[in-house]
């Protein structure tokens, strides 16, 4: 692809060997995604930082773990990230008791929502939500192969922003 730095197949064994053209490599085939990744969780542009920083820092470490193929340690990677941004994650502000109050009444909606849900389906968007997996970590868990989880999931959400944009209009 064009604008895409060339990745070698030995690229994770010159990283590992401390070799700063390689790092560099990996490093501009995989920022943008990464800080996304990070951003998303945290919602804080310093934190998201920070936590791409650490990851980078741990990279000799990943690619001691995995080895020399790129790709599986390029996923590592990303999932390193996700996981030094999750602790840091924004976390969605507590909603009122009162039940005439919005955000009360769109916990509610959102609960009914998932009180009909198929429990497999609510499984899998509780780990992806609360456990911040990937659709692959989550068909491990669950036993379910990726292109059947796919549109699970997709349903589930088209489902839950349904249920939420009834209750905003209504709330209007």
């Amino acid at each position: 692809m064009t604008g895409e730095p060339t990745v070698s197949a030995n690229l994770a064994e010159r990283i590992a060997a401390g070799e700063e053209a390689a790092f560099r490599i990996f490093y501009d085939a995989t920022a943008a995604r990464a800080y996304g990744l990070a951003l998303r969780i945290t919602a804080s542009p310093d934190t998201a930082t920070k936590a791409c920083e650490n990851a980078y820092a741990s990279l000799p470490a990943l690619v001691t773990r995995v080895g020399g193929d790129f790709w599986r340690l390029e996923t590592v990677f990303l999932n390193a990230v996700r996981e030094m941004s999750l602790p840091q994650r924004a976390l969605p502000s507590i909603p009122s008791t009162d039940p005439q109050e919005p955000s009360y009444t769109m916990v509610k909606a959102i609960r009914d929502c998932l009180d009909v849900m198929d429990p497999a389906a609510r499984r899998a968007l509780e780990l992806a939500y609360y456990g911040g997996l990937g659709v692959q970590a989550i068909a491990d868990i669950i036993g379910q192969p990726v292109s059947e989880l796919r549109p699970i999931l997709r349903d589930v959400l088209l489902r839950l922003g349904a249920a939420t944009r009834i209750q905003q209009e209504g709330a209007r």
